[in-house]
């Protein structure tokens, strides 16, 4: 399912302020289950008006799950008329069980799944984050960032 929400004005222009994006768009409380969430940054720093849910997730990330991501990267590129290379993929693992200092085996996992399968197809790289209900962690960063003006 894709929902449209109402689109931030305000660019994000970097790692601190993209994990703070997140915490705002997500609902506080205790997770059931596992979502992964999907969402897009522009060149200039803005997000694409798609938030993306995928729901039921296994514990453990696969392959198709990779591929799917790739082709909706696509999609929502060719949705904004632009280039897949323009447009930044950001995900956010919704799950349950409290976030720790370090990142639990299963994140861990995800990340190795998102930052070897996906990370290298896409020019913009692809960020990660986990949240737990609470709040939010950023797995991988942002691998280049637009230069701000002023």
């Amino acid at each position: 399912m894709t929902t449209a929400y109402p689109t931030p004005t305000i660019p994000v222009t970097d790692d601190v302020e993209l994990t703070q994006r997140w915490a705002d768009l997500l609902t506080p409380g205790r997770p059931s289950g596992r979502t992964l969430w999907l969402a897009w940054l522009r060149a200039d720093g803005t997000m694409v008006p798609t938030l993306v849910p995928i729901d039921e997730l296994p514990e453990r990330g696969t392959l198709t799950i990779v591929s799917g991501l790739l082709a909706l990267h696509d999609a929502v590129a060719e949705s904004e008329r632009c280039d897949p290379d323009e447009l930044h993929l950001t995900l956010t693992l919704e799950r349950p069980g409290q976030l720790g200092e370090d990142p639990t085996e299963t994140d861990e996992e995800w990340l190795d799944l998102l930052d070897g399968g996906v990370t290298p197809m896409l020019d913009q790289g692809c960020s990660f984050h986990v949240f737990d209900g609470r709040s939010v962690q950023q797995l991988i960063s942002r691998p280049l960032w637009p230069q701000r003006h002023g």
